[in-house]
């Protein structure tokens, strides 16, 4: 109960060898818990997925319908390779030299920039009553107030914190989460995608994804699971995507989520965050402190991470998922580096 923990489970080799329920809360084997932001790493496993059924290009443009973008623009890449590229500065810096300068700088964001964190919208990450995601969320169309926001321009320089083309936003899994809905179908297909292509063959029995009034799913935030059926989930990124012999990710897709993406500081892959240590010391603030606790840690770590402590932490070299849901509303109040190295001790 320590630290507001209401449920952790460690998994081994992919059995379930620790437990640990807060009971007094109410939380038992069968209790969903919120994942917040890990939604976004379970939107990087539907895009896959997605991408993997060929609905999906992840250098697809025009990605918004309130864009106004030329028609030309939405038809399919020819690349559509899995990993990262380079920001796509160089289709908006041929635009300006052309007849095409008048076109919605919006218009170029890619479905890969929205899962890297890339998109350049100004969408400012401040959880406050009246910050961008608070704002966001109360919004009966989530994706449109992401969307409404304008682009920011390419950086002129790489030094400040607040310059990089990496800035991680609610806004872009909303948006990238609206853009898979118009790749189904059907609306009945998109509902039941995460189910059939994802919870199901997982054995996620709990899990639920929630939509806004609009009836798309809010990727940036709400999903909810068991603490064992989380565990599932690290665990399919763990085994490279696959489940029982079956390749529920395409190859390559888990490599692709857990590379740093540029201008990240080695801290974030595709929508899963990840141990920078000890190649990229030292990191600039607030990353050095807030980040710490990775020190701690096997480099090939990565782990979802969420408001209020949910996090889960995948370790492939030692065979380890640890899903840990939580209430803890300061976050200094939970030791992570205490907390992780004992786990990870008994391993070693």
């Amino acid at each position: 109960h320590e630290n507001g923990v209401l449920a952790l489970v460690v998994a081994h080799g992919g059995e379930v060898i620790a437990e640990g329920l807060n009971k007094e809360r109410g939380v038992t084997q069968r209790t969903p818990l919120l994942g917040w932001s890990m939604t976004k790493s379970i939107l990087n496993a539907l895009t896959g997925s997605m991408l993997n059924g060929g609905l999906v290009d992840l250098d697809a443009l025009a990605l918004h319908p309130t864009w106004q973008c030329p028609a030309n623009m939405s038809a399919a890449s020819s690349s559509n390779a899995i990993g990262h590229s380079a920001p796509s500065s160089a289709n908006e810096n041929a635009a300006v030299d052309s007849d095409a300068s008048d076109i919605d700088p919006r218009c170029y964001i890619t479905v890969r920039e929205l899962l890297e964190m890339r998109s350049r919208l100004d969408f400012v990450e401040h959880y406050s009553v009246l910050g961008d995601p608070a704002v966001m969320l109360s919004q009966n169309d989530v994706a449109a107030f992401a969307a409404a926001k304008p682009r920011l321009p390419l950086p002129s320089t790489h030094t400040p914190l607040q310059e990089r083309t990496w800035r991680y936003s609610s806004g872009s899994s909303n948006i990238l989460s609206h853009h898979l809905r118009s790749r189904c179908p059907t609306y009945k297909y998109y509902l039941e995608y995460p189910l059939t292509h994802l919870f199901g063959p997982l054995g996620m029995k709990s899990a639920v994804m929630e939509c806004d009034a609009t009836g798309v799913f809010v990727g940036s935030s709400f999903s909810y699971a068991t603490a064992r059926d989380w565990a599932k989930f690290g665990q399919l990124f763990l085994q490279d995507g696959v489940w029982k012999g079956e390749q529920l990710l395409p190859s390559g897709w888990v490599s692709y989520s857990t590379t740093p993406v540029e201008d990240s500081f080695g801290v974030y892959g595709a929508s899963w965050w990840l141990n920078p240590f000890p190649e990229r010391e030292p990191l600039p603030p607030p990353l050095d402190t807030k980040l710490a606790w990775l020190r701690a840690l096997p480099r090939d770590a990565f782990y979802a991470s969420g408001h209020h402590g949910q996090m889960v932490l995948v370790v492939p070299s030692m065979e380890l998922v640890v899903a840990r849901l939580g209430f803890t509303r300061v976050e200094s109040d939970w030791d992570k580096k205490a907390f992780f190295s004992k786990i990870v001790s008994a391993f070693e």
